[in-house]
């Protein structure tokens, strides 16, 4: 095979750029990009994907009243929500009957006789 022309498949041949050069792999990673964190060596990388698992946080007994807590606090919620729609259905559902108790008082006084006579 020739140096200009790289094989990808048994049919396909593709050539590379007139400005290609072999470049070893250690300049590669130089030339390729810049680094975005200039701060940290290309060397350093690797070490930062391979680090030592930190060490916890929280027990298992603080996550649990963690949870407890929140969901306390969301049941809380939850409940005057609750309430606060309950109680507004109630009282329509009693203004209702009031208002019907009240026409079925007035229909059913206009519609009797008076049983003395003035």
């Amino acid at each position: 095979m020739r140096d200009d022309v790289m094989r990808t498949s048994p049919c396909k041949r593709i050539r590379r750029p007139a400005g290609y050069m072999d470049i070893d792999t250690s300049s590669k990673a130089e030339n390729r990009s810049p680094n975005p964190f200039p701060e940290l060596k290309l060397s350093d990388a690797s070490k930062l994907v391979i680090s030592k698992p930190k060490k916890k946080k929280y027990t298992l007994d603080q996550v649990q009243k963690i949870v407890m807590d929140s969901l306390k606090c969301q049941e809380e919620k939850l409940r005057a929500e609750y309430n606060k729609v309950l109680n507004r259905l109630l009282k329509e559902q009693f203004d209702s009957f009031t208002q019907f108790n009240q026409d079925y008082i007035s229909r059913h006084i206009s519609k009797s006789r008076p049983d003395y006579i003035s």
